[in-house]
């Protein structure tokens, strides 16, 4: 059986040489057989800076922008796999997701961004008759509020939404002031509550708990506008 074959698109960027870096810690460390050391195909928009990793890494590569979906879909075909790493994803991930649907291949993407995860999620029924999967946010982003959320549900079953944003707006404080004392960094918490307050209203108090988690990953990605001390 032949091994994956996936593409990892923004791999110039600063998560895909993070990606790129620990494939290579796994492949010198770890069986060859394991599945999480399969060497990527580099991809991107740019090619120096594509070309210069690939001869760096001794990878494969291929550049190409996602301006028309034919082209992206002729870029892609082969491969079993592409994680998109090239934000911001308001501009990226809707080209590639319907290269991916058309050409029958598996999505992912690190993107924090909402609108970006309900793009993908809107196109559920259409991913799932082509037997594709669309799996945006699979970064570090969304995952402690994602965590937050299981463990509420777990310990708080009969609490209503308005008792999660709560818990989730003082969690949300927590993370903040926690950067701030371990890091050394200041956090410009006021623009921060001031966005939360805004969006609280737009939406009511009767707003949806997975609306509030929403809320709260917006919120640490506003954050969080610091600046180091």
């Amino acid at each position: 059986m032949p091994s994956p074959k996936w593409l990892l698109y923004g791999s110039y960027g600063y998560t895909g040489r993070l990606i790129v870096e620990e494939i290579e810690r796994r492949r010198r460390d770890c069986d060859r057989s394991d599945l999480s050391v399969i060497e990527p195909i580099l991809g991107g928009r740019h090619r120096a800076s594509v070309e210069k990793m690939s001869d760096q890494m001794g990878y494969p590569c291929r550049v190409f922008n996602l301006d028309d979906i034919d082209e992206i879909v002729h870029r892609i075909h082969d491969v079993d796999v592409v994680l998109n790493c090239a934000g911001p994803f308001s501009a990226t991930a809707v080209a590639m997701i319907e290269a991916c649907l058309k050409a029958g291949v598996h999505y992912l993407d690190i993107t924090g961004e909402i609108a970006a995860i309900e793009e993908a999620a809107g196109r559920g029924r259409r991913a799932e008759e082509a037997g594709v999967t669309l799996m945006p946010a699979v970064g570090f982003d969304v995952v402690p509020s994602d965590c937050l959320a299981v463990k509420l549900a777990e310990r708080l079953p009969d609490a209503n939404p308005i008792g999660f944003k709560i818990v989730l707006i003082v969690m949300t404080q927590i993370v903040i002031l926690t950067l701030e004392r371990l890091n050394g960094v200041m956090v410009w918490i006021t623009t921060v509550m001031t966005k939360l307050t805004k969006i609280f209203k737009k939406y009511g108090m009767k707003t949806k708990i997975s609306m509030d988690l929403g809320i709260l990953n917006l919120s640490l990605n506003l954050v969080i506008r610091t600046k180091v001390g």
